[in-house]
């Protein structure tokens, strides 16, 4: 073998080692491993308001939320972890505030109050009431914002027209005084939410048991609306409901002076209608919006005419007044129906015309055109 090629041999041998050197050095055949960046440690999980408390609202699942505690919060959570609450939702839930509590702060045990179920609808009524529950529009709710422990006047607006004429016309009247509402959304926990869309919000009313039946006869002939009374009546009206003692002094609150006419025919229609002997009706509602009796039509038969003839020639004739008792047709009613469902946007046009309203006995709140006669 020639000395060139054993020298040519030798270096690729050379070369081929300091290759195979420069790679393994190099690392290009053992790329390093990923770096993975260590994520810092989360603090324990901590139950908290995600709205303002205040003191007596009762906590809801919407209402709570869990999140990592906060560094500036370690050192208290250390020194007082018994005093948390457990982080889970359901350690609160239809639990009372004992105090005003922010948004996103931690919740203790010293934040809620004592384990209690919500007072028993009867142990919210005044003596000698009963509670009835009307669904009211929130537009005739003084837009929903009326609270448990208000009291209210309640209104009816009725179409009003006659049996015996197809004319008619929108009344509104006051149908109970100073009724107390006991509880608001079907709920005995006080609830704080939206209202929902074109639902009905639905009071919990006390009043006697005359106005009661009132209501709830009411409701299938017109539309019930509440309007909340002043500071100062709310305030006398709590004043006599801490002072009643019998059932029959409920009247006192919608009647004050006990020996005012109003006082006297309320307790009697109370007391009747308690005994049996008096039934809800359009006779009530007639008295509600202050209508007259209508009167009895009354047919008198005509006169009877007699032909006198002398001899076979007609002289004349007579006539007589009948001497039967006077015939009476049907009496005429009032009628009452709900109003007319409002018509939709694209029905404005063809809408018909609206009779205009008349408010009684209380009067119109301003000076309308005289209203017509039923």
């Amino acid at each position: 073998m020639r000395a060139s090629l054993l020298l040519v041999i030798t270096l690729a041998v050379l070369v081929g080692l300091a290759v195979a050197v420069f790679v393994r050095q190099s690392g290009l055949l053992n790329p390093p491993a990923p770096v993975v960046k260590a994520e810092p440690q989360q603090g324990p999980l901590v139950l908290v308001a995600s709205r303002t408390f205040f003191k007596g609202d009762v906590f809801f699942p919407p209402d709570l939320a869990l999140r990592p505690l906060r560094v500036d919060e370690v050192k208290d959570y250390e020194a007082n972890r018994a005093q948390y609450l457990p982080p889970s939702i359901q350690a609160a839930y239809l639990r009372y505030a004992a105090g005003d509590i922010p948004a996103d702060r931690p919740l203790k045990l010293s934040d809620l109050d004592a384990m209690r179920k919500p007072e028993p609808l009867a142990e919210r009524l005044p003596p000698g009431t009963k509670a009835i529950n009307l669904g009211i529009d929130v537009n005739m709710a003084e837009g929903g914002q009326i609270a448990v422990g208000d009291w209210v006047d309640v209104y009816v607006t009725s179409v009003v027209g006659r049996s015996d004429k197809g004319d008619s016309a929108i009344r509104t009247a006051l149908l109970a005084k100073a009724a107390l509402v006991v509880s608001k959304r079907n709920s005995l926990w006080p609830v704080y939410a939206p209202l929902a869309k074109d639902e009905p919000v639905y009071h919990t009313l006390a009043v006697n048991p005359f106005r009661a039946a009132m209501l709830e006869y009411a409701q299938t002939v017109g539309k019930l609306s509440l309007v909340t009374v002043s500071k100062d009546e709310q305030t006398r009206l709590k004043q006599q409901r801490d002072e009643l003692k019998e059932p029959a002094d409920v009247v006192s609150l919608s009647f004050p002076d006990a020996k005012s006419e109003a006082h006297q025919r309320e307790l009697a229609r109370l007391q009747a209608y308690q005994q049996g002997s008096l039934v809800i009706g359009n006779s009530e509602l007639m008295d509600i919006f202050a209508l007259e009796p209508l009167p009895v039509p009354v047919m008198m038969p005509p006169a009877r005419t007699v032909e006198v003839f002398t001899g076979v020639s007609r002289s004349g004739e007579q006539k007589f007044a009948p001497a039967m008792t006077p015939v009476s047709q049907e009496r005429p009613q009032y009628t009452f129906q709900p109003l007319p469902d409002k018509p939709k946007a694209d029905d404005d046009k063809a809408a018909k015309p609206r009779p205009s309203p008349v408010v009684s006995p209380i009067g119109p709140k301003s000076a309308p055109a005289a209203p017509k006669k039923l």
